[in-house]
């Protein structure tokens, strides 16, 4: 800043002090550009407001209120300024009020006018040391924030399989960052999971994992790495020192309890192997498959052995076919239960992983199709119309997918089945004849989707409608034929297809001995008559 910058704000309810101060002393030698007169606090504070100023000299005892009260509303409003009062006041209090609210100096009026310039001359130098030490460390700042960012990007090319080990440690010598391929480090791979506090995010969230790391491990900043692969994602790199990180699972423990409970910032951690840092590439796609494999959420600390606990793992799967048995005699209820409790028991176990989802997944959907199926349900009318297919595939990804997909196959059958509770084995063989009249219906593929016995079935359809199975179906088929000639233009042989004739000509026979008429004639007279 130019030495002729400085401004001064000069304050005391007597103008006469004022103007003798703003005479008296000479400004332009102490480098002062412009001098603001103010009578009362009122007027100080809309020259704060109004331009800002470096230094104020000012008079305590300025009724209705003092300089005190000026210089907290100075301090709280945060504008750099130095303060020195100016008092014909020499209490001892008076002096330590100044003090303790940040005072530069306390002057005892009448004073010579050289003391001012004094007085005013070391607050300069005070305020210009201040500006110079807020530039340094801004500098700092930015250039420490720029080189981290440098490595970043390194590291996300290499971890990405575009750069190689030694293109990558060239990167790192000229930001200074001391790794060589063959030395030891502690690949970390640190997840945010969705339960964190929103407002946690960007700077803050990055300053909270490296104190997490620097202070928890008692380590310097320059033996940690912190790179953000994602916005839910940081990998931390340790270096120097690989004794302590012996004591790293359990401190990262406390850690992510600490965290959640004090900042709702709820983390995974999943360790690596003590590797070179020529192997980072392929330890890191290791970590990037266990977090992939936390699908359950679980908010742990991931170790190697570990790992390697999961990847020999056997699962023990329940019995879908006594599932499926439960459903149809329905005990859905009781299935509901079971389920949930064993996916619940599985996580509580740590088993849940997505090799484990997608297995039970795979058994759960054939389960629950064949179940279905038994109550007419055809598949695309369960996606479309009461559950996302996307969701429906993909549910093996995360367990409160599988448990919500669980809940509603389970609860689709239910009500499937107080559906079909409602209407009669007639109702449902109609109902099923007319949905697929397209078909050459026979009686036994009717029998099968309705659950009943063939020949029992043409027996009760007899006995409750009067008219045979067989005469239903043609008097469905040919009424829906007879309405397709008389109001559309569909071409026969189309009509024919559409009640489920693939021949015309036996379709025209059927046709002319259920009217008297062949299908060309009934069309002629019918569409003439209207």
């Amino acid at each position: 800043m130019n030495k002729t910058n400085w401004s001064v704000l000069v304050i005391d309810d007597q103008p006469d002090v004022v103007h003798g101060v703003m005479d008296g002393v000479h400004w332009e030698q102490l480098g002062v550009g412009q001098v603001f007169p103010a009578y009362s606090v009122s007027e100080a504070k809309t020259v704060f407001r109004d331009h800002g100023v470096d230094l104020m000299l000012c008079d305590i005892e300025m009724p209705p209120t003092n300089g005190f009260d000026l210089l907290r509303w100075v301090r709280e409003n945060h504008f750099p300024t130095e303060c020195i009062f100016l008092s014909a006041h020499a209490e001892f209090e008076y002096a330590k009020e100044a003090v303790r609210l940040g005072g530069f100096d306390y002057i005892l009026q009448p004073a010579p006018y050289e003391e001012i310039e004094a007085a005013v001359s070391k607050a300069i130098q005070k305020i210009q040391q201040d500006i110079q030490m807020r530039e340094t460390y801004e500098v700092g700042l930015y250039w420490r924030e720029k080189e981290e960012i440098m490595a970043e990007s390194c590291f996300r090319v290499y971890l990405s399989g575009g750069q190689t080990t030694d293109s990558l440690v060239q990167d790192l010598k000229r930001l200074e960052i001391p790794l060589l391929p063959h030395d030891f480090l502690c690949p970390l791979l640190i997840q945010i999971l969705p339960e964190t506090h929103k407002d946690l995010s960007g700077s803050g969230l990055r300053e909270i994992l490296r104190q997490m790391l620097t202070q928890g491990l008692g380590r310097e900043d320059d033996t940690v790495l912190l790179i953000q692969l994602t916005g839910d994602t940081f990998l931390a790199i340790l270096y120097r020192g690989s004794s302590q990180w012996i004591d790293l699972p359990a401190m990262l423990r406390h850690k992510i309890s600490s965290l959640r409970e004090e900042k709702g910032l709820v983390l995974a951690c999943y360790m690596g192997d003590e590797i070179q840092l020529e192997q980072l590439y392929h330890e890191y796609q290791l970590l990037t498959r266990r977090m992939q494999d936390n699908v359950a959420g679980y908010s742990e600390v991931f170790t190697p052995s570990q790992r390697r606990q999961i990847e020999n793992y056997v699962y023990s799967f329940p019995n879908m076919t006594h599932w499926a048995a439960s459903l149809e005699q329905g005990h859905c209820a009781d299935v509901l239960a079971e389920a949930l409790h064993y996916l619940q028991h599985q996580k509580e176990q740590g088993a849940v992983t997505a090799e484990f989802l997608a297995k039970f997944h795979q058994d759960f959907i054939q389960m629950f199709f064949t179940v279905a199926r038994s109550y007419e349900s055809r598949t695309h009318d369960i996606f479309y119309e009461e559950y996302p297919f996307e969701d429906f595939l993909r549910a093996y990804t995360s367990y409160d997918k599988m448990t919500a997909l669980v809940e509603f196959a389970i609860q689709y059958i239910q009500n499937k089945m107080g559906a079909s509770a409602e209407r009669t084995p007639i109702e449902r063989a109609i109902d099923y004849i007319r949905q697929n009249i397209e078909k050459d219906l026979s009686r036994s593929e009717i029998a099968d989707a309705i659950f009943l016995n063939p020949e029992y079935l043409s027996r009760l359809f007899k006995k409750e409608t009067g008219v045979s199975l067989g005469d239903f179906i043609l008097s469905e088929k040919m009424g829906i034929a007879r309405s397709l000639l008389a109001d559309t233009m569909i071409p026969v042989s189309l009509v024919a297809s559409r009640v489920g004739y693939s021949n015309f000509s036996y379709f025209s026979q059927v046709f002319k001995k259920a009217t008297g008429l062949s299908p060309v004639e009934y069309r002629q007279k019918y569409t003439k008559a209207k």
